[in-house]
């Protein structure tokens, strides 16, 4: 068993084996969910590893040379969704090279797949750039809000899906903080339900607490409820000049 360092108990619980995936919660319960299946097991018929680079989308010469790379650089179609992840991850949460000092700074011309081809990005660069990979190895992922302002992914390994944040450089399964299994549409619409509740809250007359407030109405622009002009003007009242 791989024991893992850094845990403390956060987000319900500890991983105490990285190679199987076994989760220990907090009062006690483990759960093993296992490696994932092996692409060719479920798909005997797809023997070229640029298969999924093959849809309708017209990519820049030097994106599209790192793709190809990716998706030949291991044996992603014999190998299980675990080492599929892992090798995303390692492509682009640990960016690019030995010096990301600046790898959330971008130049105003920052190309498509920055991150893959520079090692930077803001933080929907990583979770897109994460989930694209994902999806040309074969394993479901998706881009979601888990905070203010914030993006990160939702990855599946056989039954279970995982939170993991891309923006983070550190190991896989080093921390609970980094990736943590969650219920997807618990996890999915967790942070746009919590806004919603300080919307209700504030609506109500039950805070007069002006973070929640100003929070509130930054959903509500951008949600549509109301416009660009309609948001200045009461983040004016709110916090003046």
């Amino acid at each position: 068993m791989t024991a893992l360092a850094d845990n403390n108990g956060v987000n319900g619980g500890t991983w105490t084996d990285g190679e199987n995936l076994t989760w220990e919660t907090n009062d006690g319960t483990v759960t093993t969910f296992g490696r994932g299946p092996v692409f060719a097991d479920e798909h005997p018929e797809i023997t070229d590893p640029e298969y999924f680079l093959k849809e309708p989308i017209t990519y820049p010469v030097e994106v599209l040379q790192e793709l190809r790379k990716f998706v030949s650089s291991f044996d992603w179609i014999h190998s299980d969704e675990l080492t599929r992840v892992q090798m995303v991850h390692d492509r682009i949460s640990n960016g690019c090279g030995p010096d990301n000092r600046n790898r959330y700074e971008l130049d105003i011309d920052t190309p498509h797949f920055s991150v893959l081809l520079n090692g930077k990005g803001i933080c929907k660069d990583f979770a897109a750039e994460f989930a694209n990979l994902c999806k040309y190895v074969g394993v479901e992922c998706v881009t979601y809000e888990p905070s203010f302002l914030h993006e990160a992914c939702l990855v599946k390994i056989g039954d279970q899906w995982l939170a993991t944040d891309p923006t983070d450089s550190t190991p896989f399964f080093l921390s609970n903080g980094k990736t943590y299994p969650v219920d997807f549409e618990t996890e999915y619409n967790r942070y746009a339900n919590e806004v919603q509740t300080e919307i209700d809250e504030a609506d109500a007359g039950l805070t007069d607490d002006r973070q929640s407030l100003g929070l509130a109405l930054t959903f509500k622009m951008t949600s549509g409820e109301i416009t660009a002009e309609e948001y200045e003007r009461e983040m004016q009242k709110l916090f003046g000049n």
